[in-house]
């Protein structure tokens, strides 16, 4: 079973110069590992919780600067 639960936001900082961009997750991934027949089957479960940002940033007319970060726990 997967579940994923998310959302994202983003907004100018300043009108026409600076915008910001953030989004980010809670995934929870579950399966049953088959044993062998000595060995029942066991449940696994693994839970993440990536995350990414953005920056950008409109220096001049003619030129721009972006930062991205993005990260998965």
């Amino acid at each position: 079973m997967l579940r994923d639960y998310g959302a994202d936001f983003g907004g100018p900082i300043v009108k026409d110069k600076v915008f910001l961009w953030f989004a980010g997750s809670y995934q929870t991934i579950s399966r049953n590992i088959t044993g062998d027949v000595d060995e029942p089957a066991s449940p696994s479960l693994v839970n993440l919780e990536p995350w990414a940002a953005k920056l950008n940033w409109q220096v001049t007319s003619a030129n721009a600067l972006q930062l991205y970060y993005q990260r998965s726990d």
